[in-house]
């Protein structure tokens, strides 16, 4: 990769190897774009060459006073992207050759990375983003939201399992859990059971509702009173016992859950 001039040609003085040898030199420069560690001595207003003074390498486009950088260039992946920030006047059509491509791509090269698809700025801390977090969560924020990234409702952002044993996590964090827990007796009167939540509350289970419960044995009613329970950001246990005599075996007893 070479930089090179004509120079000043001059048919009396240069001529035969002279010439072959300015003509080579100026060949190579071409078909390197003008490939260095700094901007060709001889450069023009509208002449684009290569900056290889660091990886990646810079494709710039000198305008009498700066040099505009228009490819970033990575030798090592032959990929080329475009610098950091690009402003443009408008934005009218984009369309790709492919069909099976989109017309604007935004590609992140960390897996697990939050990365901005769109970015709202204007002078001063007003900068608002839309794009993936790093859970992969559709979101929004940025300095005018209060640097505080609010999640968009959909399936990713509210996980949730709908069953007679199931839960609902909302966008806000929190969760709502239902099912039942199955109880066993060694006398008849008082009665235990645990159950295991279909999902792990992640900080706290903060409080479990038990659902009354009627069963019937040989003609009456037998309710079940005097309910106890504790509980885990995983399990609830339950303690019970009959307010009426003996005999009386109650299956299960119905909770809610609710937690963060």
């Amino acid at each position: 990769m070479t930089q090179a001039d004509f120079g000043t040609i001059i048919p009396s003085q240069t001529s035969g190897p002279a010439l072959a040898s300015k003509l080579n030199a100026r060949r190579d420069a071409e078909d390197t774009s003008h490939s260095g560690s700094t901007r060709p001595s001889y450069v023009k207003p509208g002449m684009v060459w290569l900056d290889t003074s660091a990886t990646p390498w810079v494709y710039k486009m000198w305008d009498g006073q700066h040099d505009a950088l228009l490819r970033i260039i990575d030798p090592s992946t032959g990929i080329a992207k475009l610098p950091g920030r690009q402003r443009f006047e408008s934005f009218g059509f984009m369309g790709h050759p492919d069909p099976d491509r989109s017309a604007l791509e935004v590609y992140g090269t960390q897996a697990n990375g939050g990365m901005a698809a769109i970015m709202l700025h204007r002078e001063g801390s007003f900068a608002t983003y839309f794009g993936l977090n790093t859970s992969n969560v559709l979101a929004w924020g940025g300095y005018s939201q209060g640097n505080n990234q609010y999640r968009i409702w959909e399936d990713k952002a509210a996980p949730k399992s709908l069953a007679s044993i199931g839960y609902q996590v909302l966008p806000s964090g929190l969760i709502v859990q239902w099912g039942s827990v199955s109880l066993a007796s060694s006398n008849g009167v008082d009665h235990t059971g645990s159950a295991t939540f279909p999902t792990t509350f992640p900080t706290e289970c903060a409080q479990v509702v038990l659902g009354g419960t009627t069963e019937t044995s040989a003609g009456d009613d037998r309710l079940l009173g005097n309910m106890g329970l504790s509980k885990t950001r995983s399990t609830v246990t339950v303690q019970c016992r009959n307010n009426v005599s003996a005999g009386a075996i109650f299956t299960k007893v119905p909770y809610i859950a609710v937690g963060y």
